[in-house]
């Protein structure tokens, strides 16, 4: 909580050391197959302290090992973990998206968001459709984004399912509240990166709404 919610930068960046250098130490001394789900969880903190580092290769590694058991398993021998299990198989292929993302390699980005498209299709993902469909949509923007062409109205498209999402209220109030202004922001980048005045203007629009209402997310 001190690394991602800290006010200062410097002490942010000293957390998030030491939590890479612990977790990273961990990793090498816990077996996968005696706790598997604190060995994925450990990849995760590794995952997304590196990615704050600015290590994206080390943060693709702890992602790629993350998945691999993730899905080496059978969530049926853990049916106490069900739904964590399965998180865990969606959360490791956006570790890896998000890896790809941060070394701009946007295709194979947007190919990990395809690949948890198609798993939230399976019935024994189905129940966690809604929970994972907005995160799914921001980072397919982002990665549309970073490619040298793309259409703006998939981004658009993107936005509205992921707003159709919150509008059912699947989020507490302040989480679907941050959730939708960063997916905003990541079109309005979108918009920017597609160029031409009127997406600049639509860019100016979305932000400016935003904006105002930092006031309101503040409070939550």
């Amino acid at each position: 909580q001190q690394a991602t919610f800290g006010h200062d930068p410097q002490l942010a960046k000293a957390n998030n050391r030491r939590i890479y250098e612990g977790s990273s130490m961990l990793l090498n001394l816990l077996d996968p197959t005696q706790d598997p789900l604190a060995f994925v969880e450990l990849c995760f903190l590794a995952h997304d302290a590196t990615c704050v580092l600015n290590r994206p290769v080390d943060a693709l590694w702890y992602a790629k090992q993350a998945r691999f058991i993730a899905e080496t398993l059978d969530w049926r021998n853990y049916s106490e973990h069900r739904q964590t299990f399965l998180d865990h198989r969606i959360n490791a292929i956006r570790s890896e998206a998000v890896s790809y993302h941060n070394l701009k390699l946007f295709k194979q980005a947007y190919g990990r968001c395809e690949e948890i498209e198609a798993l939230l299709a399976e019935r024994d993902f189905r129940p966690r459709h809604e929970f994972w469909t907005p995160h799914l949509c921001r980072d397919q923007i982002k990665a549309l984004a970073g490619k040298p062409r793309f259409a703006i109205s998939e981004a658009e498209g993107l936005a509205v399912q992921a707003n159709k999402v919150y509008e059912k209220e699947v989020y507490a109030e302040e989480d679907g509240r941050l959730q939708m202004f960063l997916l905003l922001v990541s079109l309005a980048r979108a918009y920017i990166q597609y160029g031409g005045r009127r997406n600049w203007r639509k860019a100016e629009q979305v932000l400016r709404t935003e904006l105002d209402g930092m006031g309101k997310i503040a409070k939550l």
